[in-house]
């Protein structure tokens, strides 16, 4: 594009030609501002997530509850994996995708009929692990908000009856108040599976080395 510019100038093109382009130069660079500022911003909630599970405790009166204590490592080690096997089915997803679009790059060197064929397994694929990514997420921001996080007593009243009336154990913690969508930042809708998409493409382009080494001293 920038070659573009210079050659509108040595030919004598109109000036409107090179505003076009240097507009749409700076497009292009607002854009890539706006991608950099949503990575940083999704990395900066999953980093906070981290933190925040690192430093819950328990309430005051059972930090010395041998059973609760135990029950506090167990959980916190569930919300570990749980976050991690999102990671994994982001990667998996994100595999899918590309295999599909490799897949479909091939259509004039194999024969129709097998490639349509390939084309619906891989897509079908391809949904299946986005299913099991948007399970896993959902199930994830469940688990960490009912576990540690500041949600209504109301939400929590309940969940601790269902807790009971099954008969599993309910662990007292200092709630602390996490990211509204514990993984994403609050304007991702959860539940919509094209931002779920843009979400996972972010998240498969950070590296995860600083937070497995801070998820290891939990």
């Amino acid at each position: 594009m920038l070659a573009m510019f210079h050659k509108a100038g040595e030919h004598g093109g109109d000036s409107s030609s090179a505003i076009d382009i240097g507009k749409e130069m700076e497009h292009e660079k607002d854009e890539a501002k706006d991608k950099d500022h949503e990575l940083i911003e999704t990395e900066k909630v999953i980093n906070e997530t981290v933190s925040l599970i690192k430093n819950i405790s328990l309430e005051d009166e059972y930090l010395q509850d041998k059973n609760q204590k135990a029950l506090l490592v167990k959980t916190k080690q569930q919300a570990i994996d749980k976050i991690f096997e999102v990671f994994k089915d982001t990667k998996e997803y994100m595999m899918a995708i590309r295999t599909l679009d490799e897949c479909k790059n091939l259509r004039d060197s194999e024969n129709q009929r097998d490639y349509l064929k390939n084309v619906e397994n891989l897509d079908n694929a391809r949904t299946r692990k986005h299913d099991a990514l948007i399970a896993d997420f959902q199930s994830t921001i469940r688990f960490i908000s009912y576990n540690f996080s500041q949600i209504s007593e109301g939400a929590i009243d309940k969940w601790e009856e269902e807790r009971e009336e099954k008969g599993l154990p309910i662990l007292k913690v200092k709630r602390m108040k996490f990211p509204k969508k514990i993984l994403c930042p609050e304007k991702v809708n959860i539940k919509d599976r094209k931002q779920i998409t843009t979400w996972a493409t972010k998240v498969f382009t950070i590296s995860l080395e600083k937070i497995k080494k801070d998820f290891s001293r939990l």
